[in-house]
């Protein structure tokens, strides 16, 4: 039996068009939360289904948010602070706009509310010009929640209430006498 004919070519537009889309999925990462938070969460990797600062979190940092040293934020102060440069994964470096060490710029995106934040890799007791440190007490954790951006959570919302003071209870109203009604003479004996 003679050969088969050779299959016709692909059209030119299907062949540019696997070249110009082709599925490729980016390998799983670490969770941004275990990045920032210096390694205190267990989070799983991360396949971020679109570049949304969002998806570079596990589900878990997602829904519970993460807590950070508060020797590692700083507040930028000043009118000038850099943006996050999107192409190089949590961390900013050093840059000509700025002389920080390795950093996360958050609560800066349109409608956060406060000043804008500052999560440094490393803790550092240097003096960082456009940065002030937060007024917590050693050793104590900033909680934040995952959004558009990382929103620092406020203590009223991070800590259950505070427990009331003891109180006598309410002396039903049934038993209680108003003191304007003169009270019946007594009896004796």
């Amino acid at each position: 039996a003679p050969p088969a004919p050779p299959a016709p070519p692909a059209p030119p537009a299907a062949q540019a068009l696997s070249v110009i889309n082709p599925r490729k999925r980016k390998p799983p990462a670490v969770c941004w939360g275990q990045a920032l938070s210096g390694g205190t969460t267990q989070c799983e990797l991360v396949e971020a289904k679109s570049p949304a600062f969002r998806q570079h979190f596990c589900p878990n940092c997602q829904k519970k948010g993460l807590l950070i040293s508060s020797l590692r934020v700083r507040v930028a102060v000043g009118e000038t602070v850099p943006a996050n440069l999107h192409a190089s994964g949590v961390w900013n470096g050093p840059s000509s706009t700025s002389k920080w060490p390795a950093h996360r710029v958050v609560n800066q995106t349109a409608g956060s509310a406060g000043p804008k934040l500052v999560i440094l890799r490393d803790v550092t007791s240097a003096q960082l010009p456009g940065l002030a440190s937060l007024p917590h007490p050693p050793g104590s954790m900033v909680a934040f929640r995952v959004g558009k951006t990382l929103q620092p959570i406020t203590a009223s919302h991070s800590q259950p209430p505070p427990p009331q003071q003891w109180q006598p209870p309410p002396v039903p109203r049934a038993v209680a006498a108003p003191l304007s009604q003169p009270q019946p003479p007594q009896l004796q004996q």
